[in-house]
């Protein structure tokens, strides 16, 4: 298992975008998302708020991370299509661009059994 990481900007004035996003994937939308994250083990997003402008942080554990994202990236499912644009209309970023890994981890801790 792989674990990935990224952070996101959240555009000035999207964040009831963000909020309605969210609601959809955790409501309405649920079945088509887990359907979608078919490999994806977690994931979890986080709002934090910098003096620069919030961000998404986006964490999720997948076997392949890689994997993972060149399928959203590639995906011509109506889904996959509709998230990447919920994506790039609250971010300013295009997921269809990102057909590898995310990012290097630079630190990882994990308390000892």
């Amino acid at each position: 298992m792989t674990e990935a990481g990224m952070a996101l900007p959240i555009l000035p004035g999207k964040r009831e975008a963000l909020n309605a996003f969210t609601k959809a994937l955790a409501g309405p939308r649920l079945s088509e998302y887990e359907a979608s994250q078919i490999s994806v083990l977690r994931e979890s997003w986080f709002v934090q708020q910098t003096p620069h402008g919030d961000l998404i942080i986006v964490y999720f554990e997948a076997p392949d991370v890689g994997a993972v994202m060149a399928g959203l990236a590639e995906s011509t499912e109506p889904f996959d299509t509709w998230f990447r644009s919920q994506v790039l209309e609250i971010t300013g970023v295009d997921l269809s661009g990102m057909t590898s890994g995310l990012n290097d981890c630079v630190f990882q801790w994990r308390r000892k059994s």
